[in-house]
């Protein structure tokens, strides 16, 4: 699945079927999942994280 994020306009586009994403989240609410992916790149823009992976391991 493919998310593009465009902060100036505050939308997000998605290049998939949220059925098939819904039904392996644990609570079946893709819009909250798609919050998170919005919120998470807006982060990781502004605090120019190019390796968030690297980043969520300093948390460990």
């Amino acid at each position: 699945m493919t998310v593009i994020t465009d902060f100036s306009a505050n939308q997000m586009y998605k290049d998939s079927d949220l059925n098939e994403v819904s039904a392996v989240l644990p609570n079946g609410n893709a819009e909250f999942y798609f919050g998170q992916i919005y919120d998470w790149s807006k982060i990781f823009v502004e605090k120019r994280i190019i390796d968030p992976e690297k980043y969520f391991e300093l948390f460990e």
